[in-house]
C-alpha cells in the first residue's frame, strides 16, 4: 500500500514537459528591403519554450512550433571574426542586417497563433 501511494505522488509531480506540447508545422519567408545573408526566426511559446528556425539569404524557413501563442523575433547577424580565427585573437564585432527592434520579444511586435495543421507565416521587416 505504501508503494502504491508513493507511485501516485511521483506521477503527479513535475507538471507538463515542454516536449509534450502539441506542435504544428510553420513555414514562411522573411523579406526585407535590404539584402541579408540569412539568419533565424525565433518563436517563444507562452510556456517559455523556444523554437529556432534558420533561414538562408532567400528568407525561407520551416519549423515545428508549439501550438498556441508564440512571440516572434528575427535575427540576421554576421561576425567580424572569420571561421578559421583563433579564439580570443581579436575582438569580435557583430553586424545586424535587420533593424534591431526585430531581435527583441518586447519590441518586435511579431506574434503568431499556431493552429493544428499547416501554418504559413510570412514576415515583412520594415525600417
Amino acid at each position: 500500500m505504501l508503494i502504491l501511494a508513493s507511485m501516485t505522488v511521483l506521477a503527479g509531480c513535475g507538471g507538463t514537459s515542454s516536449r509534450q506540447l502539441p506542435r504544428a508545422p510553420v513555414i514562411g519567408k522573411v523579406t526585407y528591403s535590404n539584402d541579408f545573408p540569412g539568419g533565424e526566426v525565433i518563436f517563444k511559446h507562452s510556456s517559455g519554450e523556444i523554437t529556432v528556425a534558420k533561414f538562408a539569404a532567400d528568407g525561407e524557413f520551416r519549423a515545428q512550433v508549439p501550438t498556441g501563442t508564440n512571440g516572434v523575433i528575427v535575427r540576421s547577424q554576421t561576425s567580424s571574426v572569420g571561421a578559421n580565427a583563433r579564439p580570443g585573437a581579436q575582438m569580435e564585432v557583430f553586424t545586424n542586417h535587420v533593424p534591431t527592434r526585430y531581435g527583441d520579444f518586447t519590441t518586435s511586435k511579431l506574434e503568431l497563433q499556431v493552429e493544428p495543421g499547416d501554418n504559413r507565416f510570412d514576415i515583412t521587416l520594415n525600417e
